[in-house]
């Protein structure tokens, strides 16, 4: 449970929640901030963030009155350089305030990848020692793409590239080659695009290996 409670400021809306976004398209969050604690020189004057993942700026809207009420115009930007999952950092607005110096602002996010795979978890069975298996997995996403490459970081799985042309979709087929050690057997295969500023979409293979 996190709470901050200021009689002398209001947050509209309370936190930057952004729910379930896409990351490239950079989405933004405005928000307003009303001081009206009485004192006539209140200012922010700097802004933090925990993360390079997002960027937050301000501006005042209105001018210090007498009355000691100004306004503030926020902006919380997602970079794409966010994680895909569940996203979660903090905006620190710095006053000049010493009773009060900080204001802290909760970010949070679920971030979509752009490109996604179906399975992202196969799991091979039980398979004996020189044997093989050949799986398929879907590569997709909303705008026509290209596979760039699909490697593997064990010998063992060897991901064949489909034809060199964008689509929306693409099957993307592996061959495994059980090993001769015996046991649990795991596998990561990372498929990359030409989709900008997108990481691999990455598949976990599991395997026991029999005698």
């Amino acid at each position: 449970l996190n709470c901050f409670i200021r009689g002398d400021l209001t947050l509209n809306p309370g936190q930057a929640d952004f729910g379930q976004v896409n990351r490239a398209g950079k989405p933004t969050i405005d928000m307003v901030l009303t001081y009206a604690g009485g004192r006539p020189d209140w200012a922010i004057t700097s802004i933090n963030t925990l993360s390079k993942h997002i960027a937050a700026r301000g501006t005042a809207q209105t001018t210090p009155s007498s009355e000691g009420r100004v306004s503030y115009a926020l902006s919380v930007v997602l970079n794409t350089s966010a994680p895909v999952g569940f996203f979660k950092d903090e905006v620190t607005l710095n006053t000049n305030d010493p009773t009060s110096p900080t204001i802290p602002i909760s970010v949070t996010a679920f971030v979509q990848s752009n490109v996604s795979v179906s399975p992202s978890v196969i799991n091979l069975g039980q398979v004996r020692a020189g044997g093989q298996l050949k799986k398929t997995i879907l590569v997709k996403s909303s705008q026509p793409f290209k596979v760039s490459g699909a490697k593997s970081n064990k010998a063992e799985i060897v991901a064949v590239n489909p034809p060199d042309a964008a689509k929306t979709l693409h099957p993307v087929t592996f061959t495994f080659t059980a090993p001769s050690q015996l046991g649990p057997f795991h596998g990561i295969i990372e498929v990359e695009t030409d989709v900008k500023d997108e990481p691999p979409a990455k598949v976990s293979a599991f395997a026991t290996i029999l005698p």
